[in-house]
């Protein structure tokens, strides 16, 4: 989708409304959305997406037109759109930039479509995050008039002591799928204090020690005892053939019925995101020449929409094309140390097993990795520059800042290299959230580039976020000498 210029503060895509769909309100200041619930009796609800997005445009294009959604929602609700990541280019821009942040902070925005379902005094009732059907999506709406499902109302009372630890298990894995770790930590940890080693030995309480506590080896544990008690016709099943993966003695077998089931049943995998993982830890582990990778490949926009991971497609590919073909061209190259590397021959191997673009984003990748270990620091940089020109880091603003304008403030004397990073430092500077040690390297960066005044300025501003700091006063002084 192509961004589309707004008139007030907060202008829907298009028209405000889907045809019969669900009505998107404009405002011009919050209080006018809130005094407007009010006044109606109704609650919030408010789409909280990033334009472009897969799972976004999947509710635009399938969800929000229909019209049992909208009469649901229009019903019960005031509905209000907000692009979470408009750039701040002019002054209507930069308001839009504003509100936008301003809500993301008070409600923890992270990840989109970020749903969130809000009283008319603008209390946070439920939240929930990703794409869903239409028929979910009204069963979201219906579901947050409910305190025993709405998630916040479950938080808080936990957090009052108010809830029995016994039913946490939802509520814990609905908060880590909004980003709420601490809360999901908490209440995991506070569910699974009930039940002994042997009352966790299922697929739900393995999920979340896997998922939300991150304990793998206890995970792993559990599941090879979950496996050893399943049936033959048990162990086809897709929820426990992913269990199986963790057995080293079932992994060989469950792998097979990971590609039976994508030869057999390729649409119940895009239908459930249980399904979608097995698919996708299989396909890592075989790799390129299975089944289950040819149909992520095949099906990749489905598939990170069923799995919410805008991205994962690309990074199952790099970390395959890794494995199989650029570690093993370039390790036993590492102790001979040969003056040149036969890149054509790497481009050769990767483009017969990978497609163009994601062969060439490989091979710039092995080339960085390469000039890092010689070291040759020009080089480095220049291919750090190339790489992000024409792949994108796909980063944060702090990785980019890591990744590439760092690397290149410390070795690249290249102008054109140091006029592309303090391009996109520029943005992340000016942006209201920007903190100061963002600001001081691109305060740096200018310095380093000639433009001293500019820099000065900077600088400046990095030291009243950040008074404190004796590396920006030093910085400063250099530049003022």
């Amino acid at each position: 989708m192509k961004r589309i210029i707004m008139v007030s503060l907060f202008l829907v895509m298009g028209l405000g409304a889907y045809a019969q769909g669900v009505t998107f309100v404009q405002y011009d200041d919050w209080s006018q959305i809130l005094e407007k619930a009010k006044s109606s009796g109704k609650n919030i609800f408010v789409n909280c997406f990033m334009e472009g997005g897969a799972p976004c445009v999947e509710m635009d294009r399938n969800v929000f037109p229909d019209k049992a959604v909208g009469a649901y929602y229009n019903e019960h609700y005031i509905s209000v759109r907000i692009d979470m990541e408009r750039p701040a280019i002019d002054d209507a821009s930069k308001k839009l930039k504003a509100e936008a942040d301003r809500i993301r902070r008070l409600y923890v925005v992270n990840g989109y479509p970020n749903l969130l379902f809000i009283a008319a005094d603008g209390k946070l009732l439920h939240q929930v995050l990703g794409a869903s059907s239409k028929q979910y999506f009204i069963q979201i709406g219906k579901d947050a008039f409910d305190p025993q499902k709405q998630l916040l109302t479950q938080i808080e009372a936990f957090k009052q002591g108010k809830v029995d630890t016994a039913l946490l298990g939802g509520p814990a894995i609905a908060a880590y799928r909004v980003s709420r770790t601490k809360e999901a930590e908490e209440m995991a940890r506070a569910y699974l204090s009930r039940k002994t080693p042997e009352q966790q030995t299922n697929v739900f309480d393995i999920n979340l020690i896997q998922r939300i506590l991150r304990d793998e080896r206890r995970a792993e544990g559990l599941a090879k005892v979950y496996a050893s008690r399943l049936t033959p016709e048990q162990k086809m099943l897709p929820s426990n053939i992913f269990f199986l993966m963790y057995s080293a003695n079932e992994r060989d077998e469950a792998l097979k019925m990971a590609e039976l089931l994508v030869q057999k049943s390729p649409d119940s995998i895009l239908s459930s995101a249980s399904t979608a993982r097995l698919i996708s830890r299989s396909a890592a582990l075989l790799g390129s020449t299975s089944k289950s990778f040819a149909f992520i490949i095949k099906n990749s926009n489905a598939m990170e929409t069923v799995l919410r991971a805008p991205g994962s497609t690309n990074e199952l590919i790099d970390n395959v094309a890794a494995r199989e073909v650029v570690t093993p061209f370039l390790l036993p190259l590492r102790s001979a140390t040969p003056s040149e590397v036969d890149w054509s021959k790497l481009n050769k191997q990767l483009t017969e097993r990978f497609d163009a673009t994601s062969a060439g984003r490989n091979l710039i990748s092995a080339k960085i990795d390469w000039a890092r270990f010689k070291p040759d620091w020009t080089a480095y940089t220049s291919l750090l520059v190339s790489s992000d020109r024409t792949y994108g880091t796909n980063v944060s603003d702090r990785n980019f800042q890591r990744k590439v304008a760092k690397p290149v403030l410390t070795y690249s004397a290249d102008k054109q290299d140091l006029d592309y990073v303090i391009t996109k430092m520029a943005v992340i500077a000016n942006k209201k959230e920007a903190e100061a040690d963002a600001i001081d390297l691109y305060a740096t960066l200018l310095f380093k580039n000639g433009k001293v005044k500019e820099a000065i300025t900077w600088e400046k501003q990095a030291i009243q976020l950040n008074p404190e700091s004796e590396q920006y006063s030093r910085a400063l002084e250099k530049m003022l000498k």
